[in-house]
């Protein structure tokens, strides 16, 4: 599987080991699963990106199932994934990050120390490569969703770094694949910690809300109409008059902007509502000052157009 001559064969090996590891009982994986990421940090190390990534969901799959058992090599397996974070091909990235989520859940917290202090920080400040800027802050992301109650040690560290990417330029057009991918991880992280290291985040708790209030109302692909902008055409009556009265009639027959079809700016209104209902079910004290706030904006988002979001919206308003 890691020979580079098995090109055609690959996947199909790939599939078999997977199955293997997927099927086999807790009694046996030791020697099995010591032999088999010791392949795998061999592969891990290749200048090959599809047996990098071939090895990389292996070693997730493993250590997914058997991470606390194969303590002895969580150094070597975080050292050998570390640097594809960094890796040119984006796929490969991102199951590095997958790949280091499985194994956060597991790493002693020494490690864990050393590799958000002084591996993430110190390339997040050394680096000025934006592709490789977002996959640290998705690798952080995902730390905050896998590491627990651990987290909260590094919230002065992870929250500026967040929050200085969680930025909405209301003149810069519709954001990239890439930096709504970017939002939907910071929020999920944001929602992650209010859960997991509440008392940690009360000093942090005002200002996430703020940032997941105004991704709340983020959809700049879709003009919604209101009464004193639909367009008529010439000649064209509103219903019950000449002009549009108060209560909107004539606004119904206007076509709307036809949204895009690669419109993927739902997925931010969906982790920001993920952010409220973890703070509602964090932070119940700090409702007296934050009721009306939440409560405003939820309101104002009656006029979301997607069903996944409307559900999400309509639950935590029921929660409030």
């Amino acid at each position: 599987m890691i020979d580079q001559s098995q090109d055609q064969s690959r996947d199909v090996y790939s599939i078999g080991v997977r199955t293997v590891v997927s099927s086999i009982d807790s009694a046996g994986n030791a020697e099995v699963c010591n032999i088999l990421m010791t392949c795998m940090i061999t592969g891990l190390s290749s200048t090959v990106p599809n047996i990098q990534d071939v090895c990389l969901d292996i070693s997730k799959d493993v250590l997914l199932r058997f991470g606390w058992s194969l303590t002895s090599i969580h150094d070597v397996v975080l050292k050998a994934v570390t640097p594809l974070l960094e890796a040119k091909q984006d796929t490969t990235r991102k199951r590095a990050v997958a790949t280091i989520g499985a194994l956060v859940t597991v790493l002693r917290d020494d490690a864990l120390d050393n590799f958000v202090t002084a591996v993430l920080v110190r390339k997040m400040q050394e680096t000025k490569n934006q592709p490789i800027i977002f996959t640290l802050l998705q690798t952080i992301s995902t730390i905050s969703r896998c590491a627990g109650r651990r987290i909260g040690r590094y919230l002065d560290v992870i929250i500026p770094r967040l929050n200085s990417y969680c930025h909405i330029d209301p003149n810069a057009g519709p954001a990239s694949e890439q930096l709504i991918e970017l939002w939907e991880n910071c929020l999920q992280a944001y929602s992650a910690m209010l859960v997991r290291c509440p008392l940690e985040m009360a000093a942090y708790s005002s200002a996430v809300l703020g940032l997941a209030i105004a991704f709340l109302s983020y959809d700049p692909n879709y003009i919604y109409a209101t009464p004193a902008t639909v367009p008529m055409d010439e000649g064209e009556e509103a219903w019950g008059g000449d002009e549009i009265g108060e209560d909107g009639w004539g606004a119904d027959d206007a076509q709307a902007p036809q949204e895009s079809e690669d419109d993927s700016s739902w997925k931010v209104r969906v982790g920001a509502i993920s952010v409220l209902e973890a703070f509602l079910e964090s932070s119940p004290a700090g409702l007296d000052q934050e009721y009306q706030r939440v409560l405003r904006a939820l309101v104002l988002q009656l006029r979301e157009r997607v069903p996944d979001v409307q559900v999400g919206r309509r639950w935590t308003t029921s929660r409030l």
